[in-house]
Parts: C-alpha cells; sequence; structure tokens
C-alpha cells in the first residue's frame, strides 16, 4: 500500500483521433513517426492506435495492428 490518502485519477487511456496528430508527432521524434505516417496509420483499418492523457494532455501513445487472431506492437512512445 503506497499510503493512507488515494491518488488522484488524472490518466485516461482513449483511442487516437485525428487531433491528437500533432501532439503524439511531437512525442515520438525518436522513430521519426511524423503527422503523415500518424494520419496513415489513423486511415488503415487494421491499425490501433490509442493515446494517454494526463488531465488534457497527450503523454504517451500506443500503435498496434490487428492482423489475423493477433495484436502486433508497432510503436510506443511516452513523454520524457
Amino acid at each position: 500500500m503506497l499510503g493512507s490518502r488515494a491518488m488522484p485519477e488524472r490518466h485516461v487511456i482513449d483511442r487516437m483521433r485525428e487531433r491528437d496528430v500533432a501532439d503524439v508527432a511531437e512525442l515520438d521524434e525518436s522513430t521519426r513517426m511524423n503527422e503523415d505516417h500518424l494520419r496513415t496509420e489513423l486511415a488503415r483499418e487494421w491499425a490501433r492506435t490509442w493515446v494517454a492523457r494526463e488531465d488534457t494532455s497527450v503523454v504517451g501513445y500506443l500503435l498496434t495492428w490487428h492482423v489475423a487472431d493477433e495484436l502486433h506492437v508497432m510503436n510506443v512512445a511516452t513523454r520524457r
């Protein structure tokens, strides 16, 4: 147990949307996923993309491909 005080719930996992593209591209400089690449992934039927938010800021994202009965992790990035 971490203590008697409850930790505030500020983190939310949500599907990535077009409005998140610029924030995610900024997070993901290390793999060079730019806004065009992210928009391409959003348009793919088999791609699954999620963002992690802290309050209203994007602090992470996950890109996966759903292929047959498998989920392939293609990319993960977090804020430093």
